[in-house]
């Protein structure tokens, strides 16, 4: 996480600096070109919320919809419920399905795009859970993507779901104060369009 925060922002502000820079109007037929999006891309992402995950994004300007799958490294902190005592902390290799809407409504001089998406995540070991994020987009070539996000996603079974599956005793809490069911952080994706 220390290492990836400095990233998004690294990207966001490289993204910003873009957009105050004056544009050459020789450049603007080929940067109206690379601007172009095409309704269908394979994506692939890594990171804390869809996982490590591949699958495909249906496009239409700056709304569309991305179904990706794969696994995800559920981490949780077992305390004692009285003295929220550290007991021990479980790392768990868990299947993920992740389907997503999301929309670009800012659109920077330089390139990038700004936006927001809300998404239904399937974990086999948390169930069903619902977010939302906040995505940062630049194009990096003719057919690739590449994208930046951050959000939460709330699993509203996921503490009963641990404690049936992992057979823990009922005097524990998950993640102390939050419980399991918040479970968040940032994705790396890179989209590349087919036609």
């Amino acid at each position: 996480m220390r290492t990836i925060t400095p990233l998004l922002v690294s990207f966001i502000i490289s993204s910003l600096a873009g957009s105050a820079r004056a544009q050459d109007p020789e450049d603007a037929p080929e940067a109206a070109t690379q601007q172009k999006a095409r309704p269908l891309a394979l994506v692939g992402t890594i990171g804390w919320r869809s996982g490590a995950a591949v699958g495909a994004e249906l496009r239409a300007g700056s709304l569309g919809a991305r179904v990706t799958g794969g696994g995800n490294l559920i981490m949780v902190s077992v305390s004692d419920a009285e003295s929220h005592e550290l007991d021990s902390f479980e790392v768990f290799g868990t299947g993920q399905l992740n389907a997503e809407a999301f929309a670009f409504p800012i659109h920077l001089d330089g390139g990038s795009e700004l936006g927001l998406s809300v998404a239904y995540r399937y974990n086999s070991l948390l169930g069903s859970g619902y977010g939302g994020g906040l995505e940062a987009q630049r194009r990096i070539g003719d057919r690739e993507t590449l994208r930046v996000s951050t959000g939460l996603t709330y699993f509203p079974d996921g503490d009963q779901r641990l404690m049936d599956r992992e057979e823990y005793p009922d005097d524990v809490d998950f993640n102390f104060p939050l419980g399991s069911t918040l479970q968040g952080g940032i994705d790396i994706a890179l989209a590349h369009d087919l036609f």
